[in-house]
């Protein structure tokens, strides 16, 4: 059996787990007890990965966007099996986040969207095209018309670039989302398990290099599902144009 396969989690030393997985042990152990439900019947043979090892070799390509044949031979198994613990294990963590849905329609079926209709926030909260304009939520004018317009887009824009770095907080942690070489489905399952994984990171404060990429540039967005009352976003605009008037 190959040295690294033969080597339990318990045999790591914290650097690493951190080099290698970038989760510590106790992390390790939370994230395989969240998939250990749907993934233990696969353990039953002799020969098959216990959930921690598959969730090591999951890891491992999430952290180093390698090709499945290097993580194999990193991890003692085949080109195959790593392939089918990543799929397994992506799939698992994947159904843990609400899945791929329109930002406006999370929003509207978050507690949050409830909470805030009911007790307004003291403050502005800023959202990108994706969001709709509404009393407490500003989003940026769709196309700008006066100069005092286009100040305020960049205004919001640069107010909000600490968000649009989570894709490079994301790739930096993650390096499989900078170039995945598989079909579309997995790939979804893939990128949603890692937005979960990020989540699970920062909940538990696993460090990260302070060495982000580039914001991502604000893609265009769908027109906007008539799922918000008509009254909010009138009232929404004229509290935009109210900001643009006194401080633009």
């Amino acid at each position: 059996m190959h040295a690294e396969r033969a080597k339990p989690l318990a045999q790591y030393t914290t650097e690493e787990l951190y080099t290698r997985f970038h989760f510590g042990r106790d992390d390790i152990k939370y994230i395989a007890d969240l998939v250990r439900p749907k993934l233990q019947h696969k353990t039953k043979k002799s020969h098959a990965l216990s959930v921690e090892e598959q969730c090591l070799t999951a890891l491992r390509f999430y952290a180093s966007g390698t090709f499945y044949q290097v993580i194999g031979d990193n991890m003692g198994v085949d080109k195959s099996t790593v392939s089918n613990v990543v799929k397994a294990v992506s799939v698992e963590l994947a159904s843990l986040w609400p899945g791929s849905v329109h930002d406006a329609r999370i929003l509207r079926d978050s507690t949050l969207y409830r909470k805030l209709q009911s007790n307004r926030p003291n403050g502005i909260i800023l959202g990108d095209s994706a969001y709709p304009l509404l009393p407490w939520l500003m989003a940026p004018f769709p196309v700008a018309n006066t100069p005092e317009q286009a100040g305020f887009n960049s205004a919001h824009c640069k107010t909000r670039c600490a968000i649009e770095r989570l894709n490079g907080v994301l790739k930096r942690r993650f390096a499989c989302l900078n170039y995945l070489r598989v079909e579309p489905k997995v790939a979804c399952n893939i990128i949603l398990a890692c937005i979960i994984l990020h989540n699970i990171a920062t909940r538990r404060n696993v460090p990260l290099d302070d060495i982000y990429d580039e914001p991502e540039p604000d893609e265009v967005q769908p027109q906007q599902p008539p799922m918000f009352a008509p009254n909010e976003g009138q009232t929404g605009r004229v509290i935009r144009d109210a900001i643009v008037r006194h401080y633009f």
